[in-house]
Parts: C-alpha cells; sequence; structure tokens
C-alpha cells in the first residue's frame, strides 16, 4: 500500500475535475470517489499498523536511554503527519462526507504532502499496483454489498 496516496491523488483530482468542471456526471464517478475515501480509511489503519512496529522496534532502544541525545520537539512534526494521516481518513466513515468533493480535495492534498516515494523496481510496483487493485475491488464490493454506496438510494 505504499504506493497508494500517489494513486489515491492521481485518480481522485481526475475524478474531482471532471467532476466539477466536465459535462460529464456520472454516478459511477461518485461511487469510485467514495470507495477511494474508504480506501483512505484502510490505508490509515495500515499505517497504525507500521506505527506499532516502529513503537516495538524501538522499544529496547527507549529502555536503554540512548534517544536522551535528541530533543523532544524531533519526534513531534512526524508523529502529527501521521496522526493526521490516521484520524483525517476517519472521517470517511460518514456517508455524506464520503462523497464530498471539497474534503476530498483538502485530504488529497494533505495526503500528497505526507507521500514519501521510496525507489521501486518494475517488479515491486506492479505487484503494489495489482494489490491497490485488489483493495479497490474487495472495498467497491463490501460498500455495494451493504448498499453504502453513492447510486444505492433507499425510496421509501
Amino acid at each position: 500500500m505504499d504506493v497508494f496516496p500517489l494513486l489515491y491523488f492521481i485518480i481522485q483530482i481526475s475524478i474531482v475535475a471532471i467532476n466539477l468542471f466536465g459535462s460529464f456526471k456520472n454516478q459511477c464517478l461518485y461511487n469510485v470517489l467514495a470507495t477511494l475515501n474508504l480506501m483512505l480509511f484502510f490505508y490509515g489503519m495500515y499505517l497504525v499498523r507500521i506505527l506499532i512496529g516502529l513503537v516495538q522496534f524501538f522499544r529496547p532502544i527507549i529502555s536503554t536511554g540512548e534517544l536522551s541525545n535528541y530533543s523532544n520537539t524531533f519526534y513531534v512534526e512526524p508523529l502529527l503527519r501521521i496522526a493526521g494521516m490516521v484520524f483525517l481518513p476517519s472521517l470517511f466513515l460518514i456517508p455524506s462526507i464520503r462523497k464530498n468533493s471539497l474534503f476530498t480535495i483538502v485530504i488529497c492534498f494533505y495526503t500528497i504532502w505526507n507521500f514519501t516515494p521510496n525507489y521501486w523496481n518494475l517488479l515491486e510496483l506492479m505487484l503494489k499496483l495489482f494489490f491497490c487493485i485488489s483493495m479497490f475491488a474487495s472495498t467497491y464490493a463490501v460498500l455495494w454489498f451493504f448498499g453504502k454506496l453513492p447510486s444505492q438510494k433507499v425510496n421509501l
């Protein structure tokens, strides 16, 4: 899921631009918008797992006191960035915010601001792309199954 923020930015900006400036308005675009926004929530959970691994890795180092040379403000900025990437996508659990274009644009730029590209070889990049495509398909299927897509309106 390391490549997901870049894909999220490119696809979401394209969809929002089509919805705002294009004459082509389709309910499928809102479904894709909502699905990718929910996938960003899953990406936040992935970051939580990475943070748990970092805490487990640094626990012996912290207990020996080797990090006392650094000031406390050294850790604040990266922690605030990751906290934003974990907690802001949780707002996409609210259905009205999930298809909101303005909030999506704000989150897109926050996501790309926090994205740190790594070196990928072609095979690794393809595997990560296929993983993101399969996550998209499974997230779309779950939203469709529970009737939470924007195109699935209940008329009572």
